[in-house]
This record gives structure tokens, C-alpha cells and sequence, in this order.
């Protein structure tokens, strides 16, 4: 069973992520809320895959950090087996294509963005399970 580590300031939406990967039987999912929790939890437990929001938001909609960004390089240097996710609802189109080039630049293996089915995630992961297994 792949580990997958959830890395989304949305809770709730990471809550469904977790539900439809646990049903497939394939992923064990542990679920935070911010960069530096995520930090922690690759150290007490190094996952497989790591799905990654890059922008998280206050409560009233605002941006308020770029940490998930911030922690693709360090956890690629630390880790370089993991596979990264970088997702993100920052779609202004000149931004999503420069986020794009700097995450991958700093270590990512995919990009997703939001909004997207949990199929569409299910097939990224997927596709970095597979690579893993290789």
C-alpha cells in the first residue's frame, strides 16, 4: 500500500481526496493543512506521494502564504524518492504557466490545477504510484 500525504488548506476538499483514494484500497492518506505540518509528518513518516497545495488561504478568501511552495525544494533535496503533486486554484493564466516552470524547477513530478474531478487527481496519483512501483 502506497503512502500519500495530502498537503491543502481546504479541508473539507481534502477530506473527499482522502475518501476516494481510501476506497481504493491502494493508498494509506494522511491529511494536513499547511507546509510546515507537512514538514513534520514526511519526518515522523516518509510517504510515497505528496500532493501539495502551493497557495493557502485565510478563512475570508485571502491569500495568506505561499508555504506549500516554499517546501517542494527542501522536501526533494531531503527526499528525492517522493513524488510531488503541486496543485493550486491560483489560475490567472501568465501566473499558472510561471507557477508551473518554478515548480517544477524546484522539484515537483506533476501540476494540477484547480479546479479538478477527484478522478483527474486519482489518475496523477496513480501515474506517480506506478512510476514508484517500476
Amino acid at each position: 500500500m502506497l503512502r500519500v500525504l495530502i498537503i491543502e488548506d481546504d479541508f473539507i476538499l481534502a477530506e473527499e481526496w482522502k475518501e476516494a483514494l481510501t476506497k481504493t484500497n491502494k493508498y494509506s492518506v494522511n491529511l494536513v493543512t499547511t507546509g510546515s505540518e507537512g514538514l513534520v509528518s514526511i519526518n515522523d513518516e516518509v510517504p510515497d506521494i505528496v500532493v501539495v497545495d502551493l497557495y493557502h488561504k485565510n478563512d475570508f478568501g485571502s491569500l495568506i502564504s505561499d508555504n506549500g511552495i516554499r517546501i517542494i525544494g527542501p522536501i526533494r533535496r531531503s527526499f528525492p524518492d517522493i513524488k510531488i503533486i503541486a496543485i493550486t486554484g491560483y489560475n490567472h493564466n501568465r501566473k499558472t504557466v510561471d507557477t508551473k516552470t518554478v515548480v517544477f524547477n524546484l522539484g515537483a513530478d506533476y501540476f494540477l490545477s484547480k479546479p479538478f474531478d477527484v478522478e483527474k487527481l486519482l489518475e496523477k496519483i496513480e501515474e506517480a504510484g506506478s512510476s514508484i512501483l517500476k
